[in-house]
């Protein structure tokens, strides 16, 4: 029986070659979609998982500026209970940099002589700069904005000093966890050697801009930890962060970027929802006495309609194999654009559950829909297939509207729709879901445009 059903499902296949293949392209896309989607969504979470681990990073955040930022780190270290670790003192003076014809106002900061038990900056190319040359790193935002592509060799850009600028050598390219990329936090970032930075600013500043990271002991009382670090500060000028703070603050675009490709993915597997059930409908017409002729040579209306599944399956796992493949390849790429604006990186896509649910959803939701429309197969006997073929009786919804007065045009419009109220209802939400991607499409387009050309109307600084 299964060597039959194969045996027919591929001759009909083969029949309607196009239609087949059309299918499996509308499987395909809406598993695509969907899938990158769901990636996007539960992707940034391990990958802030990740890169904490990757950098052992803080659990706080705190940047001051003060006449003697270092005295404050120093005296911190000391009096505040419940903190299992600092990262070191980052002082930053602000610069320009530029490479090529391009400028942009930065901040060098200068990097520990030795790599931190506790961190911020993932390597993303390139190495660590030497403390003792003059070298550095670059924030990969600033670094894309600058047209930097830092493959083999270090790159030189131009470094705006106290009274003079320098050239300094750009050995690697970083991703900074504590702070959004360039532009959407300004100004850009550069990491120099001690070497480098003590070069170009020799002499420290009337007020120095510095921040550090703290990592809390027990989790548990890190609503005590922070009001301790309040009361330590008292009216000095600082700002406390969360590790979490820069995903939390992105996750609405992230939302409006996943939620679009879930969006337009729906769309899709609906419209392959629609034409599964009209092929398949249009296939019962159509082989009418064949079918018969099956009934009459003993198959069962079940077995019929596992015919029709299976050829649905023959259709739809190609497409939705191809699809999640696409997904997983393209997904990756994506979801590390993201979370690069992140300051994150990613270790591998993993697969979720919502992602397993996406994969056997389209081909169960398939079956669930061509066993419905070849449910009506049994209501007519062999013979009257053989002679007549099958054919829909009336609703008693089409009664009742012959019976009511309205102009007839209404009234064939009203008959058309309550006779296929499922078609028309598909037809209603494939057209309304439309005009929402379209409406959707435009606003995500725009707020996308204002996001990243002008962060600070954003709270983006």
């Amino acid at each position: 029986m299964i060597h039959a059903y194969w045996i027919k499902g591929l001759a009909n296949i083969r029949t309607h070659l196009g239609r087949s293949l059309l299918q499996i392209f509308a499987t395909g896309l809406a598993t695509a979609l969907l899938s990158i989607g769901v990636l996007l969504l539960t992707g940034i979470e391990p990958a802030l998982t990740y890169t904490a681990r990757l950098v052992n990073s803080p659990h706080l955040w705190i940047r001051v500026g003060d006449k003697n930022p270092k005295a404050i780190y120093e005296e911190m270290t000391h009096q505040i209970d419940n903190i299992q670790a600092f990262t070191p003192l980052y002082i930053r003076q602000d610069t320009w940099i530029g490479y090529n014809q391009e400028r942009l106002s930065a901040g060098a900061i200068l990097l520990p002589t030795t790599t931190p038990e506790v961190g911020h900056l993932s390597l993303e190319k390139g190495r660590w700069p030497k403390s003792d040359v003059l070298e550095g790193v670059i924030e990969a935002g600033a670094a894309d904005k600058l047209g930097l592509e830092l493959i083999k060799e270090p790159l030189t850009i131009s470094v705006l000093g106290q009274d003079h600028s320098l050239s300094i050598q750009i050995t690697g390219i970083v991703r900074d966890m504590s702070q959004a990329a360039y532009p959407l936090s300004t100004p850009a970032l550069v990491y120099l050697s001690p070497a480098a930075f003590q070069t170009l600013f020799p002499v420290e500043p009337e007020t120095q801009e510095a921040f550090f990271g703290v990592q809390i002991a027990d989790l548990t009382r890190a609503q005590e930890t922070v009001s301790a670090i309040n009361e330590f500060m008292g009216k000095r000028p600082f700002t406390m962060n969360s590790w979490r703070y820069v995903v939390n603050g992105l996750s609405s675009m992230t939302t409006a970027l996943a939620g679009f490709l879930i969006l337009f993915g729906a769309m899709a597997l609906l419209a392959t929802v629609l034409f599964i059930a009209g092929t398949t409908s249009a296939d019962l017409f159509q082989q009418a006495q064949e079918l018969g002729v099956l009934r009459a040579t003993g198959w069962r209306v079940r077995q019929l309609q596992f015919l029709y599944i299976g050829q649905i399956l023959l259709i739809t796992l190609p497409g939705l194999t191809v699809g999640a493949l696409i997904a997983l390849i393209l997904g990756r790429q994506a979801l590390d654009q993201l979370v690069r604006v992140m300051g994150l990186q990613i270790n591998q896509v993993t697969i979720t559950t919502p992602l397993v649910l996406v994969w056997l959803g389209i081909p169960l939701l398939a079956s669930i829909v061509v066993f419905r429309i070849t449910w009506h197969i049994g209501r007519q006997s062999p013979a009257t297939a053989l002679s007549l073929g099958y054919r829909q009786s009336p609703s008693r919804f089409s009664h009742w509207v012959q019976s009511i007065r309205i102009p007839i045009t209404f009234r064939l419009a009203l008959m058309m729709f309550l006779n296929r109220p499922f078609s028309s209802l598909v037809a209603i939400v494939v057209l309304t879901v439309s005009v929402i991607t379209i409406v959707f499409a435009l606003i995500l387009n725009a707020t996308v445009t204002e996001f990243t050309t002008n962060p600070a109307s954003w709270g983006y600084n």
